[in-house]
């Protein structure tokens, strides 16, 4: 069975991430791993009987807003698995052993604003950049999730037979319009036939 990674800090645009890996789940008959982390354990204020107080009941709020999401209609008849760490950040954990065999890493876009809330948004870019498996970004709302188009950019050299082998379980199932698109720089400059060759055998694979 093929496993769907949702990073989610109880945000709208994380559930709004989180219903499009449902759509997908059912598409390709694959479980969703949900992970919550806060790194609260690198508080100045550890030590103190407010911090006690402070880390039981962030714990426990994040337990309590997992088991909600356990209840959502979107995921009935999805195997899901929840997770909660209190002494990681978000993006650390992407690459962890437990995780990064994920077929697919699904995530908002932003996430809440605040002191310790911060848990997509700017963590978002560091999971594209770091993870292993494919990342899809949500922005908005999608009920029902469809891939139509894809824009496959790349230098199209042997590296890129290996990437697209990672997506490839989605075209086979929403079957897109495949758009190959190379960007030629003057820093990194190619003949315009050098480039038409590669793609062309790429397509050829």
């Amino acid at each position: 069975m093929k496993t769907i990674l949702v990073p989610t800090d109880f945000s709208d645009h994380a559930q709004n991430a989180l219903k499009v890996a449902a759509s997908i789940a059912r598409d390709i008959n694959a479980r969703i791993r949900v992970i919550h982390a806060c790194n609260i354990t690198t508080m100045s204020v550890k030590e103190s009987a407010y911090y006690e107080n402070y880390y039981h009941e962030l714990k426990s709020r994040a337990e309590e807003e997992l088991n909600k999401l356990m209840d959502l209609d979107f995921l009935k008849g999805i195997s899901v698995e929840r997770f909660l760490f209190t002494d990681r950040l978000i993006w650390s954990l992407i690459n962890n052993d437990k995780f990064r065999k994920a077929e697919l890493v699904v995530v908002g876009s932003h996430g809440r604003s605040g002191f310790n809330k911060l848990l997509l948004g700017s963590n978002t870019e560091k999971i594209i950049r770091m993870a292993e498996s494919p990342v899809l970004t949500i922005k908005n709302e999608l009920s029902d999730y469809k891939i139509r188009k894809l824009v496959y950019v790349s230098d199209f050299n042997d590296e890129s037979n290996a990437v697209y082998e990672k997506i490839k379980f989605l075209v086979r199932i929403y079957k897109p319009q495949i758009y190959l698109l190379k960007v030629i720089t003057p820093s990194d400059f190619e003949y315009t036939p050098v480039s038409y060759r590669l793609m062309t055998s790429f397509q050829e694979k």
